[in-house]
């Protein structure tokens, strides 16, 4: 049966710190060496957790103290840029990012026939440091920005017993869909507080906007805080009850396979391009693409998807697009 509606969930977090009052801001665009812009690409300041993202036009904008800083900029699968800008009051400064698309190189391995994936022996070693950096953030603090969309791919002419042609075409009119119609139902924007310390959680409501009539569809509460270096990843309720296996979890090679796509050097370090693969179907599982720091075996940054394959409740489709 041919789905009508989709919902669309999206969530940004910007992680703050502990700073006086800024002084000046450095402000501008994330775009690819096209041209084309880059929403929720990363900028943060060298050696501190000041930092931002982009938006839906990629625009950015990062408060900062007067001095030199130097500012790094990073989307997956572009090279990290970087700027360094001197602030010497309250002054407004613009710079425009362009990055560069990341070039993969293919370690030299011997080919046997029982040879094993080289990615294997990197998740190893990420599964076994995967306890260790989850116990390295002991305080967390950022601003969220949530914001859902129900829209309906197609709208019937008629529903028998319950909706006339005629009475199907004033209703797409009053709800002002398309010809097709097509349009939204609801709308809603939601902007939060979240702090955690010492295994408690607090989250602040700042603000909440909706437009149309939500009829069940509303989000009474914010989506977890997700880490993949918990062996359970993503535990919400009204989506995925189950979680998800992380794909560095202490039993992960019972669920997944992985494939070695290559590395890539971003400044002292060796950063190592790993595909996902779920060995089963209709198990709480990702697919997708992990990208594994050597000698740290840190996660860099990730691009996950889960599905109805993966047991999703409500939602058709989850994404998961992280940068460390």
């Amino acid at each position: 049966m041919r789905k009508l509606f989709c919902f669309s969930i999206f969530l940004l977090l910007a992680t703050l710190s502990s700073l006086p009052v800024f002084a000046g801001v450095l402000k501008g665009k994330v775009n690819d060496n096209k041209g084309e812009p880059l929403p929720f690409a990363t900028v943060f300041v060298q050696g501190t957790t000041m930092g931002t993202t982009t938006n839906a036009e990629a625009q950015y904008q990062l408060h900062l103290q007067p001095g030199t800083h130097k500012v790094l900029c990073q989307y997956m699968g572009f090279k990290q840029a970087s700027f360094t800008v001197t602030i010497k009051g309250d002054e407004t400064i613009t710079h425009d990012f362009s990055l560069q698309d990341q070039s993969l190189e293919m370690k030299a391995v011997v080919v046997k026939a029982s040879a094993e994936d080289p990615a294997y022996a990197i998740i190893r070693k990420a599964i076994k440091r995967r306890e260790f950096h989850l116990e390295q953030v002991k305080s967390f603090q950022t601003s969220t920005y949530l914001k859902a969309v129900l829209r309906n791919r197609a709208m019937p002419k008629s529903i028998p017993g319950l909706m006339s042609k005629k009475e199907g075409k004033e209703a797409k009119s009053e709800m002002g869909f398309d010809s097709s119609g097509k349009g939204i139902w609801y709308l809603a924007e939601q902007e939060a507080e979240y702090y955690a310390a010492n295994g408690k959680e607090r989250t602040i409501i700042r603000s909440v906007r909706e437009s149309g009539d939500p009829n069940g569809f509303g989000t009474p509460e914010l989506p977890p805080l997700i880490t993949f270096y918990a062996n359970n990843a993503c535990q919400w309720e009204t989506v995925a009850p189950r979680g998800f296996v992380s794909p560095i979890s202490d039993n992960a090679l019972h669920y997944y396979n992985y494939k070695y796509q290559g590395e890539f050097r971003e400044g002292k370090y060796t950063v190592n391009k790993i595909q996902v693969i779920p060995k089963r179907d209709y198990e709480p599982l990702v697919h997708g693409t992990l990208y594994i720091v050597e000698d740290d075996w840190a996660i860099h940054s990730l691009d996950l998807l889960a599905t109805t394959k993966s047991n999703l409740e409500f939602l058709d489709t989850l994404r998961f697009h992280q940068v460390f």
